[in-house]
């Protein structure tokens, strides 16, 4: 950015602003970090927001100034830091805070604001003062939701602005993981984004385990993420890409075994009275990583027995899980739940009426829906699946994306198809290990998970009991 110096008598800091405009504030700095919007291009832009901002909130509106900057190609820390120093020594310029909001409007992100329900604000509380270091919301208030679910009577305004990870996270993904967030077109969707990537891929980390409360873990997850119609769930499915060259490599070598299996069983049927003195051929294994969630539960555990306890469920209708397990044939919801512990399950064969011990189960899900879905699937909080997902709640945006964009080259489908190739390299290296790899959190690390935790239950009692 320029760096033309500002006045620079000195000024008192100036009072801070009133709780409803610095809510007005940190609503439409959300929504312009959700658009990934710059309003600061150009150096009288960028000095005028920086006045508007220190005039308001004086010093508390450095922390907006970086947050609002950052979307400038040439942001830089230090140099916005010098910036509202200036802003800040200042006075008499005449630019009040309604120059942020005239800009921000200028720049197509929608200015209006509503009032914050209580519950909203005891949340954004609750979740600013137990996050820990590593992972702090930016705000538990995020941009406005007006479009309404016709299968929901509830009012969108009363709906909780959910928050979403911070920038620091973001920054210090590995750089196969900051890939994948950086084509997100807002802050709720590299949430997503993220969060589906690395589901999917914890199917996918042989020989990768930890230690959680004396017993052995692996890293698969199961996850969650409701949300209303149109508003961008389905972008999920890209994550879907980062590991089909490993399914499709496990149908490519079952495609194989079945074609010699069958050829081998023709050798046997022709042999005739030598049958006797032959040994009749194994059917092979099924291999598959995906394992659709319209299943008999026979077949679920099959799958998973064939491939050594492994495999990812990936479904976008949350209703197709809760369907099947309303039936007859599919209700494997208890193996369900043991799977996520990696407990044994037990089960009989079919077709050879073979008793079957499949022993440490290492099952991911990722599954979408609406919030209807989530109580068709887990009626209520003492179902054991309730506690065994991870929910993401994704606000509705009432921002329209450019579909013609062409800023990339090639596809999103293309881009997420490269980066499975390059994790199928990974997969390999992870696969052909004599050894298993053990991850374990820093001392530090654990204290603080222990500690957030500790006041995350103690909250959580006082809210709904026990």
């Amino acid at each position: 950015m320029p760096t033309s110096p500002a006045p620079a008598p000195l000024n008192p800091s100036p009072a801070p602003a009133s709780g409803d405009l610095a809510d007005d504030i940190e609503l439409v700095t959300q929504r312009i970090e959700a658009a990934h919007t710059d309003i600061t291009a150009g150096y009288d832009n960028w000095l005028e927001i920086g006045f508007a901002l220190s005039d308001a909130l004086g010093e508390s509106g450095r922390d907006y100034f970086h947050r609002i900057s950052r979307f400038n190609a040439g942001y830089d820390q230090a140099e916005c830091d010098r910036q509202y120093d200036k802003c800040m020594r200042s006075h008499g310029t005449g630019v009040t805070i309604k120059t942020f909001f005239q800009k921000a409007k200028d720049a197509g992100v929608s200015v209006s604001t509503r009032p914050i329900s209580a519950k909203s604000a005891t949340y954004a509380k609750s979740a600013q003062s137990h996050s820990a270091d590593s992972i702090t919301p930016i705000s538990a208030q995020n941009q406005n939701a007006d479009i309404a679910d016709s299968a929901e009577t509830a009012d969108m305004e009363d709906e909780p602005l959910m928050p979403t990870f911070s920038q620091q996270v973001k920054d210090n993904l590995p750089e196969f993981l900051q890939k994948i967030v950086a084509i997100s077109n807002s802050e709720h969707d590299a949430d997503i984004l993220l969060l589906g990537s690395l589901t999917v891929l914890s199917a996918c980390m042989p020989h990768i385990c930890g230690v959680y409360d004396k017993r052995i873990v692996y890293p698969n997850l199961f996850l969650f993420v409701a949300a209303r119609a149109s508003s961008g769930k389905g972008r999920l499915t890209l994550c879907r890409y980062l590991v089909e060259p490993i399914h499709e490599r496990l149908r490519e070598i079952n495609e194989a075994e079945v074609m010699e299996y069958k050829q081998k069983m023709a050798e046997y049927n022709a042999a005739g009275k030598k049958k006797a003195t032959m040994e009749k051929p194994e059917e092979p294994p099924l291999r598959m990583l995906f394992i659709p969630a319209n299943s008999s539960a026979t077949a679920v555990y099959q799958v998973l027995s064939d491939n050594g306890g492994e495999g990812l469920m990936f479904e976008t209708e949350g209703d197709t899980l809760a369907n099947t397990f309303g039936s007859d044939y599919g209700n494997y919801s208890d193996g369900f739940r043991k799977a996520f512990h990696h407990e044994t399950i037990s089960y009989i064969r079919r077709k050879d009426r073979e008793y079957v011990n499949l022993k440490h189960p290492k099952l991911s899900t990722l599954l979408t829906g609406t919030p209807r879905q989530i109580l068709n699937l887990i009626t209520d909080a003492e179902n054991g699946l309730f506690s065994r997902f991870a929910f993401y709640y994704l606000n509705t945006r009432l921002i329209w994306n450019n579909v013609f964009d062409n800023s990339m080259d090639g596809t999103l489908d293309e881009y997420f198809q490269k980066l499975g190739t390059d994790y199928q390299d990974l997969f390999k290296i992870l696969q052909g290990l004599d050894h298993d790899l053990k991850f374990r959190f820093t001392i530090k690390q654990e204290e603080d998970f222990n500690a957030t935790f500790d006041a995350f239950q103690a909250d959580y009692v006082e809210e709904y009991g026990e």
